[in-house]
């Protein structure tokens, strides 16, 4: 009888201690998970915020009056113009923001831009 609840004991214990290396390896996955959506994130706005770099450098390139490269500035919206592709050819470049929804349905502004070189409507940020 003793040797029983001596075994019965043991398997209690040892189904906790699986329980709690269970729970632990979980909780590691999700922390890991999401590291790495904060790092896909961080990675996406600094690749945008290089895109949005580059056309400002780029503002009044080409123009013989580059005073007035830029249409168009607000809180929502920017408009200039520049040869944004170095063809010899002045494009105009418009960001602007539109509202938006996440995946989970959520309400968020989109940063979009849109440059007279391309067709359709345009990159997507956000």
């Amino acid at each position: 009888m003793n040797s029983l609840l001596e075994i019965l004991g043991a398997s209690v214990i040892g189904s906790l201690l699986i329980l709690a290396l269970i729970t632990s390896l979980f909780t590691a996955s999700d922390t890991n998970f999401l590291l790495g959506r904060d790092l896909a994130v961080q990675k996406s706005t600094a690749i945008v915020a290089d895109i949005i770099d580059m056309d400002l450098g780029k503002c009044g390139l080409g123009l013989e009056d580059s005073t007035n490269a830029i249409v168009t500035a607000d809180s929502t919206q920017l408009l200039f113009l520049s040869d944004i592709d170095g063809n010899g050819t002045v494009d105009s470049v418009y960001y602007y923001m539109q509202a938006g929804t996440d995946m989970d349905g959520n309400a968020i502004t989109v940063l979009k831009r849109r440059a007279s070189t391309e067709a359709g409507e345009g990159a997507s940020f956000g």
